[in-house]
């Protein structure tokens, strides 16, 4: 069994699961007894802390019926968890074995790191304290307040601040100034007593060449001194300010001349020879990926440790080209070198170098074998010769091998030593996931905080600001990729005269955006271009035409519409892209590309000789979209929804859905991609089934209350249809876009959009049309309470409907003038109206109209006050079924609201919870929460359920009860 204090109360068992302790007193209980481990706590102590004041009158089994129910519940987590509960004078104490309480690990941890640290052994420090603080979850016991600041847990506190420094110096001492500045950033402004905290901070950001900083560290730390306790800094900040001033040489940080003598190293036959160092130089400008270097470091570290014990220890990097995976290697290999007195061994396989063919196999074992001093004439013949011969020079020798630019696993297995005690980095573009036994690591672009890092320290600190609004945006327009980063990076710091700003606006073009990130010796075009150039044809297929989604990613129906192929031989193709990470796939079955490389992609598909494929690719994805759209629509109310096409295009198999839940499932996922697929259709200028997709979209998106995003697709529809020239269109899309501005509030804006609906209704010659656009007018009208001009569209739209001979599509106009007088509190006159919009559904037999005028009726007649309440309670009822039945979830939501609201006013407190519960599901599902009125009445009728409840069983957690089953006889244990 584990127990958690550093963070909230966690109990778990062997297995990972939890343990529930229920009730705020039993786990008071349970902390204070682990604060105390092992240690008696007086029964008095207990007592007040669960009690406080409240203690009068209370009797033993108060305390005792608490500790028998935590007996039970750690008896429930493991054979025996009931016996850790002891009864000794003068209390209890609680049983815990070492390891299994948090506190204690992290303890044991923080002790070890400053061992290390005294002896400066920095390295073992460094992952000691690094330990330490890793076991921390939030501030100790933070779910439990009244724990929260007794004198343990600030203990516990001042233990965390000081291992944080600890780990701060290890750091410092290791030259690892970035992860420095990254650990103690954010977190210095919480400590502006803590000098010794701000100094550590200073001297990083010094170190790593953001000397301005370092010093405004300096002045922030003296403006919170004086303004908390009219201080100034002590002594020793005052001269590490005052040396950084005058740039001191001696604060710069020097290696250490000697490696510290390890342990259980042992003679190899290596020793005795100068040690090899083939790396790269180790870039200054390092930054960020403190996650990779941890888990890559703690590798190297678990190699060296085992020595002569276990196999090789492999490591496989793999990323997009320009993302960092050399980088990441050799600063790695650099921080661990000293783990491996071996050596450590360089080799570029060239495995995506422009112009270059990538390595042989042979060629570069011999490369290996000659930087281990075997001359070439007994350089073996034969592949397996030469492996085996590289095994044997480095057996027993604890060597480093960093093999770069792999172009696929058959290039590099013969190349892997299966020596214990020796680490092989690999990097490669490709996932090596058949390079058997090996730690895969995908690197993927940076933060926007690691970006913004990177530009301020490549361009320098005086040019880049990394909290400037301006460095993020232009990090997101590289694509938070390093090599593009860099590269801009070298022209702010080379052009005084450019400002990152103006750099933004030039990149902000997709058209040229590629050629702008090149220099004279890197090209992030030529470094795709490699990756692309190596692709089968299929693939390059692929690459090409994925570019050409709308969206930011895409599912694997998508695709294989996309791709006019089988859902299998799709996703096949596109896990192929996903190893050479070429896509990426953030979730399983959705695929993505990075912002640069779909730029890249485009400017293959657009190329001379891919114009008729990706013509016929983007009509392909539009239709699939459209009518998969259309088919959610039907799955959601179908006797409005647009009828399938008849058409086919290519192997395209839209979507289907079995019911509405599935439907909007579907559409939650692909919002945004519907959304650029309208928009789409309307630069490509398929406005057909820009238009289709936009009015399938009108009624999901209202139904799901989005109103930003139907906003957005109405706009772009209209814009469809402006384009097909069709008013009947123009007028629906109007309407669209007034519904949208009116749930947005923008009544004003909203009016003036349906008014124009009206008028393209009117040119059209459709009378359907108009009526539809007077509805729809009348409902803005009385949302925006404009009373007088609600009631007179309102009647226009019932005169047109009776001329028509459809008097029941009155019911809609009815129900909006009602609505209209009920806002202006005339309900007995709304009353008349919405008890005609009731009779014309009746005589229609027609749901559609006849749900919604019952639910305005009920709420007409709950706001009058004099109702019979049997009739208003038939209504609310039988309009929550007609709602149900149709499938109208906005309307059922209100009704259940405002019918919520009614029992709980009559004292039905159980079907008021019941009800308004159910409402609270459905507005989560349309993301509408439930509005304060419904709020309250729901905690009120829960209240009254609870206090029911409670006076006929009371609370046992809340206060004692001597008749609970497990009283015992007497107080003592």
């Amino acid at each position: 069994m584990r127990f958690w204090l550093l963070g909230t109360l966690l109990v778990t068992r062997d297995d990972g699961s939890e343990v529930e302790i229920r009730g705020r007193l039993r786990r008071t209980l349970l902390a204070e007894l682990l604060l105390n481990a092992n240690t008696a706590v007086s029964a008095d102590r207990l007592v007040e802390l669960l009690w406080g004041d409240s203690t009068h009158g209370l009797s033993g089994d108060a305390l005792y019926n608490q500790l028998g129910r935590l007996r039970q519940a750690l008896g429930r987590g493991e054979e025996g968890g009931a016996g850790r509960i002891r009864a000794v004078p003068p209390g209890y104490v609680l049983d815990v074995s070492p390891g299994e309480l948090d506190v204690h690990r992290f303890a044991e941890h923080a002790s070890a790191g400053r061992k290390a640290a005294a002896g400066a052994d920095w390295t073992g420090a460094s992952a000691e304290f690094g330990a330490a603080l890793g076991l921390w979850r939030a501030n100790p016991l933070a779910d439990l307040p009244d724990l929260a600041d007794e004198s343990a847990a600030r203990h516990l506190e001042e233990e965390r601040w000081a291992t944080l420094q600890g780990l701060a110096e290890a750091e410092l001492n290791l030259g690892r100034h970035a992860e420095v500045v990254a650990l103690l950033r954010d977190v210095a402004p919480q400590q502006p007593l803590r000098e010794s905290l701000h100094a550590q901070l200073m001297l990083a950001m010094y170190r790593d060449g953001r000397r301005a900083e370092a010093l405004e560290i300096f002045r922030a730390l003296s403006r919170a001194l004086s303004e908390a306790a009219g201080l100034e800094p002590g002594a020793a900040v005052r001269e590490l300010h005052e040396r950084m001033t005058r740039e001191d040489p001696d604060l710069q940080w020097a290696p250490p001349r000697t490696a510290p003598t390890r342990q259980g190293s042992g003679p190899g036959p290596m020793d005795a020879r100068q040690r090899r160092n083939q790396l790269p130089i180790d870039t200054r400008l390092f930054t960020g990926r403190q996650a990779e270097v941890a888990r890559l470091t703690a590798l190297a570290r678990d190699t060296a440790e085992r020595g002569g014990a276990g196999t090789v220890t492999i490591s496989a990097l793999d990323g997009l080209g320009g993302v960092g995976k050399s980088a990441l290697a050799v600063h790695v290999a650099h921080q661990v070198g000293d783990l491996f007195p071996g050596g450590q061994l360089f080799v570029d396989l060239r495995g995506a170098t422009v112009g270059l063919e990538p390595l042989t196999p042979m060629a570069a074992i011999g490369q290996l074998l000659r930087s281990l001093d075997v001359p070439d004439k007994r350089i073996p013949g034969t592949l397996p010769d030469c492996t085996e011969l590289l095994r044997d020079r480095l057996r027993g020798s604890r060597t480093l091998i960093l093999l770069d630019n792999a172009s696929a696993g058959a290039q590099v297995r013969p190349l892997l030593p299966d020596v214990p005690g020796c680490l092989v980095l690999i990097t490669s573009r490709t996932r090596l996931a058949d390079v058997e036994g090996a730690h895969l690591l995908r690197l993927d672009v940076l933060s926007p905080g690691e970006a913004a890092a990177l530009l301020s320290t490549a361009a320098g600190a005086d040019r880049v600001r990394e909290d400037d609004p301006a460095v993020l945006e232009l990090a997101e327009l590289c694509g938070r990729i390093p090599l593009a980063l860099r590269i801009v990076a070298a022209r702010i710091r080379h052009d005084s005269a450019l400002t990152v700003a103006q750099l933004a606006a030039q990149l902000r073009d997709e058209r040229s955006r590629l050629g702008e990130l090149h220099d004279e010796e890197r090209d992030l075009a030529d470094v795709l271009g490699t990756s692309y150039a190596d692709l089968p044809a299929a693939q390059q297929r692929t690459f090409r035409l994925l570019s050409l989604v709308p969206g930011t990613d895409v599912d694997a129906d998508a695709a294989a519409a996309l791709l006019d192929l089988a859902r299998a031989d799709a996703e096949s193709l596109l896990d192929r892209l996903v190893e050479r990470n070429l896509l990426v796939e953030p979730s399983p079955g959705r695929y993505r590309m990075h912002d640069l490389v779909r730029l890249f992609g485009a400017e293959q598909a657009g190329a001379a000789g891919h114009e008729a494929e990706r013509a016929d690719a983007v009509e392909r994805l539009l239709f699939w979209y459209a009518e998969s759209a259309k088919a959610a629509w039907r799955a959601v109310e179908a006797a409005r929804a647009t009828p399938a096409s008849t058409l086919g295009i290519g192997s395209v198999v839209p979507q289907e859905f079995a019911a509405a839940e599935e439907a909007f499932a579907w559409h939650d996922r692909e919002s945004g991609n519907l959304i650029a697929a309208v928009d789409a259709a309307r630069t490509e200028g398929r406005y057909e089934y820009g238009l289709e997709l936009a009015r399938a979209l009108n009624g999901l998106m209202h139904m799901r209350s989005n109103a930003a995003r139907l906003l957005e697709v109405a706009e772009a529809g209209l814009a469809c249809a402006v384009g097909l020239g069709d008013f009947l269109a123009r007028s629906q899309m109007a309407r669209s876009k007034g519904v949208a501005l009116a749930l947005l509030g923008r009544f004003d804006e909203a009016v003036a959009v349906k008014q124009q609906a009206l008028e393209m209704a009117r040119a059209a010659g459709s009378e359907k049309a108009e009526g539809e656009a007077l509805v729809g007018l009348c409902s803005t009208f009385a949302a925006a309470k404009r009373l007088d001009e609600a009631l007179d569209v309102g009647r226009q739209a019932v005169a047109l409907f009776d001329r028509m001979g459809i008097a029941h599509h009155a019911a809609g106009p009815l129900i909006n003038m009602a609505a209209a007088l009920s806002l202006a509190d005339r309900n007995e006159e709304a009353l008349v109206l919405t008890e005609q919009a009731v009779e014309l559904g009746r005589k229609a037999d027609e749901l559609y109209h006849l749900a919604p005028s019952l639910a305005q009726l009920a709420a007409v007649m709950h706001a009058t006050g004099s109702y019979d309440p049997e009739r208003l309670d038939a209504t609310y009822r039988e309009a929550v079924e007609m709602l149900r039945a149709i499938e109208n979830p906005r309307y059922e939501l209100a009704a259940l609201l405002g019918y919520g609201v009614f029992l709980e006013e009559h004292g039905r407190f159980a079907e008021s919870v019941e009800v308004l519960t159910t409402a609270e599901h459905i507005g989560a599902g349309l993301g509408v929460p439930l509005h304060d009125k419904a709020r309250g009445t729901l905690r009120r009728s829960q209240a009254a359920l609870d206090a029911a409840a409670a006076s006929a069983a009371p609370d046992t957690d809340a206060a004692p009860d001597a008749d609970a089953p497990d009283s015992p006889a007497s107080s003592a244990p």
